[in-house]
């Protein structure tokens, strides 16, 4: 039986440790490499889908109807909402943005010689909690009411109406523009 010499069998297995630790980091970093290439293509894929998102800014709009009207003169509209995402209560439109909005009023009255008007009220708490009311009257001509005005409306400000005509049919359409 041949000795083997103790010299050559060490540099023979310290030469294999290293090939061994060698390999086991060049495998490791190029896992490693490929792992970041793939988020980073996760990442733009991600940037990409948030460039070409339309806003999630809503539009705010709303169409309303008067409810049936046997009423007398010099009364509140009540307004119901027949379409839109702007809340109505207690008859009036409640202003959740601020912003231009674009207001479009047409009606219609029983009789074609009446006069009188629809007036429109913007009812807004100031910071200072006093009540600031604006109004716009529009006279009623050959029985009909027609009105399209844009006006800076804040948060929290309510849009009511107020007629002296007995009504047959009033719509209304807000817009924030």
């Amino acid at each position: 039986m041949e000795v083997e010499n103790p010299a050559a069998v060490c540099e023979c297995t310290e030469r294999h440790d290293k090939a061994e630790r060698r390999n086991l980091m060049l495998i490791t970093s190029a896992v490693l490499q490929w792992m970041l290439m793939i988020v980073f293509i996760v990442y733009l894929a991600v940037l990409y889908h948030q460039s070409h998102q339309e806003p999630t800014l809503t539009k705010q709009f709303v169409r309303t109807d008067m409810q049936s009207d046997a009423s007398e003169n010099n009364t509140e509209v009540i307004l119901e909402r027949k379409d839109g995402n702007m809340a109505v209560r207690n008859g009036c439109i409640e202003i959740f943005l601020d912003g231009y909005y674009l207001l479009n009023a047409q009606g219609l009255t029983r009789d074609n010689k009446t006069t009188g008007g629809i007036l429109f009220h913007f009812k807004h708490k100031s910071a200072l909690g006093s009540d600031n009311r604006d109004k716009f009257t529009q006279p009623v001509l050959q029985g009909t009411v027609g009105v399209t005005l844009i006006k800076k409306l804040y948060r929290d400000t309510k849009v009511c109406i107020t007629k002296n005509v007995v009504m047959e049919q009033f719509d209304l359409v807000m817009y924030l523009v």
